[in-house]
């Protein structure tokens, strides 16, 4: 007997994480690793965004604050800290620090509204700031996607 083929509706991977009490993803290809590693040595007259510099493996990088980048508060490191280590085609180099994350989800493609869609149906409220590029509709809370290339802009006009 010929087995059917049970066929899932397409879907995008995000890793997930949180930064002032709200659910963010990235897109899964813009994450090179994420790492649990937490000591930064601190640069001086840096934007306030920036919160050090991070030795891993040899390799030195700028570390941001998700807190200070999405527009919120500086977060603290804990137990559930992690670095998010964007991929090189978005930026070398470069971090993210996040108050907890990690998680990688699968959400179908039919959870998931484009953030200038949302931002036309609510035109009178600020629904999402310029880094949110999408939102996901998920049980029980609502993730933003964000484009780390727009807070890579953000930081490089705010050293200018």
């Amino acid at each position: 007997m010929p087995e059917l083929a049970i066929s899932k509706p397409p879907s995008r991977a995000f890793l997930t994480f949180r930064s002032s009490g709200r659910l963010y993803g990235l897109e899964i290809a813009q994450v090179r690793e994420v790492s649990m590693h937490m000591d930064f040595t601190p640069v001086l007259q840096a934007p306030s965004l920036v919160r050090g510099l991070a030795n891993l493996r040899s390799r030195i990088y700028l570390v941001l604050d998700a807190g200070m980048a999405l527009g919120g508060a500086s977060g603290s490191c804990t137990s559930e800290s992690r670095l998010i280590v964007l991929h090189e085609s978005i930026a070398k180099n470069l971090g993210i620090l996040v108050e907890q994350g990690g998680d990688i989800i699968q959400v179908p493609i039919g959870q998931i509204e484009d953030a200038d869609h949302a931002e036309a149906e609510n035109a009178s409220t600020q629904l999402t700031p310029t880094y949110v590029v999408a939102l996901c509709k998920l049980e029980g809370d609502m993730m933003m996607v964000i484009d780390p290339g727009r807070i890579v802009s953000a930081l490089e006009t705010a050293i200018r």
